[in-house]
């Protein structure tokens, strides 16, 4: 996941799962918790580097879950890609840390790990929507938080967002498609 998209993500999740229970009592919400980019060297850029640390660790395991969880293989097609991903980019992260000298999270956070205990819970059909509602909100996030980073004062997280944001970008593209999908039924069994 990526900076700034866990609350998005959870209560999409969370909306989502209501919804699917009792569409008419729950319809569906929008939340967008807005995000300071990051504009400044210092704190903002450390904030960044351990956010986007965690993010990538919690898309990484989502990812694995997806592999067992998921339904459709477009989905498991979709989890595949993340893992590849966003370890790669975790990596390069690891990079970044390092010459700015950011402690490395040890764990993702409390609400990362909410949202993997939340999906572990579903099967089939159920988990493939659930997962693919969250990856879309996640991306959409994700997308607009590296946008801003990419006008850091910090040169290291400048180039290491403008870097990866265009993979962010693909991955947006591709959860929606898959989404989309995954809605219609024509994700495949």
């Amino acid at each position: 996941m990526a900076i700034g998209t866990t609350l998005t993500f959870v209560a999409t999740l969370t909306g989502s799962l209501a919804a699917q229970q009792n569409p008419a009592k729950n319809p569906p919400t929008q939340t967008n918790p807005t995000v300071t980019g990051t504009t400044t060297k210092g704190a903002d850029s450390e904030t960044f580097v351990r956010t986007a640390a965690q993010a990538d660790m919690a898309e990484v395991a989502l990812g694995r879950l997806a592999q067992s969880k998921a339904q459709a293989p477009a989905v498991r097609d979709f989890a595949q890609r993340m893992i590849d991903d966003h370890s790669k980019n975790e990596q390069q992260l690891r990079d970044v840390a390092k010459n700015k000298s950011v402690t490395w999270p040890d764990q993702v956070s409390a609400h990362q790990h909410q949202t993997e205990s939340t999906l572990s819970g579903l099967q089939g059909a159920a988990f493939d929507r659930a997962f693919m509602n969250a990856m879309v909100a996640d991306h959409t996030s994700a997308v607009s938080e590296f946008q801003q980073a990419t006008k850091s004062a910090d040169p290291d997280v400048k180039a290491y967002a403008s870097k990866t944001l265009p993979v962010l970008e693909e991955h947006l593209k591709m959860a929606k498609q898959v989404q989309k999908e995954v809605s219609s039924g024509a994700g495949g069994k």
